[in-house]
């Protein structure tokens, strides 16, 4: 299920507070998309792309960023059982992690999501059925 999404200052005001995360007495907008369960769940990769970067943050969780065409990347955070690393070609639809926990969200398995298209932070609700030619 979905339970936060980007946050846009142009939607309704229980849209807008929906898309905040309060962590550590600190507001911040969401600048992607957050995805749960009760059970661990596949993450893919949205499209074909080279793995740039394989990190650890202690708030965050473990994060992949994918860079694809047209100055496209996509990053994935709160992750378990990575199956990548730096420099590795995935294919739209491989499995690159299964999802998992972090400080941010650390009941249930999550996935947060983030696109960025020309180094800006782009609502990924709005490109899941386009291609990279479309943006």
């Amino acid at each position: 299920s979905v339970s936060k999404k980007f946050y846009d200052y142009k939607a309704e005001e229980g849209n807008q507070k929906d898309s905040i995360i309060y962590y550590e007495n600190t507001y911040m907008q969401n600048s992607g998309v957050d995805y749960k369960s009760t059970e661990s769940f596949e993450v893919v990769s949205i499209l074909d792309g080279t793995v740039v970067e394989v990190t650890e943050n202690e708030i965050l969780g473990t994060t992949i960023k994918i860079r694809h065409q047209n100055d496209l990347i996509s990053t994935y955070q709160s992750l378990s059982e990575v199956n990548v690393t730096i420099d590795t070609y995935v294919v739209r639809g491989q499995i690159i992690a299964m999802s998992g926990t972090s400080k941010l969200f650390s009941s249930d398995s999550n996935l947060h999501f983030e696109l960025t298209y020309q180094g800006k932070n782009i609502n990924p609700e709005e490109y899941y059925d386009k291609t990279t030619d479309e943006l």
